[in-house]
């Protein structure tokens, strides 16, 4: 019984992708005119972690003129489907990390009295998240990987300025990510 679990041990760590590191990015934070990079080193033939910075800016968007963010992560993820090149797999992850956002626009006045519009902005805040993620890997034979998921979450400022009202306060937010990976595997 002994050698038949070490034979199985023993081919587990035979895996080729665990005992590499893939590093991606995330082409969809192009749109944020901003690289993100991940590193993430598979563990078994199901779970791996990663550790993503993520940098980004907006400019004119959603009624702001300046947004920029950056920020670290820690995902740990489990694949349903065993690592292996020239294969699929979803997973499921868990992830934490902090945040740093700033936000900044000019008000606007749609009429001549100024009772309809948008107020100014002058927003800095560091936070904490944690939320999950669901997604799927495909890794190439050539070992190019393809990740993409979508992620929830919570974050909460535990530091915070706004330059324009001091006295408002924001407890939290909900963290929302969109991820489209191109990655390698070494």
């Amino acid at each position: 019984m002994m050698g038949i679990q070490l034979l199985g041990y023993a081919q587990d760590k035979a895996f080729v992708p665990k005992r590499s590191i893939w590093i991606k990015t995330n082409l969809l934070n192009l749109l944020a005119q901003r690289p993100t990079l991940t590193i993430e080193k598979p563990l078994t033939s199901h779970w791996s972690v990663a550790l993503s910075y993520v940098n980004g800016q907006f400019n004119r968007i959603l009624l702001t003129d300046h947004y920029r963010y950056d920020g670290f992560t820690l995902d740990t993820r489990y694949y349903f489907n065993r690592l292996d090149y020239d294969s699929f797999s979803p997973y499921v992850s868990m992830y934490v990390g902090n945040l740093n956002r700033r936000l900044y626009s000019e008000g606007i006045s749609l009429d001549r009295i100024g009772y309809v519009g948008f107020g100014s902005r002058d927003f800095y805040g560091q936070s904490a998240r944690m939320g999950v993620n669901i997604g799927a890997q495909y890794i190439c034979t050539s070992r190019i990987s393809l990740d993409g998921h979508v992620g929830l979450g919570y974050g909460k400022y535990y530091k915070q300025e706004n330059r324009i009202d001091p006295s408002t306060k924001s407890d939290g937010y909900i963290d929302a990510n969109f991820w489209l990976s191109i990655g390698y595997c070494f």
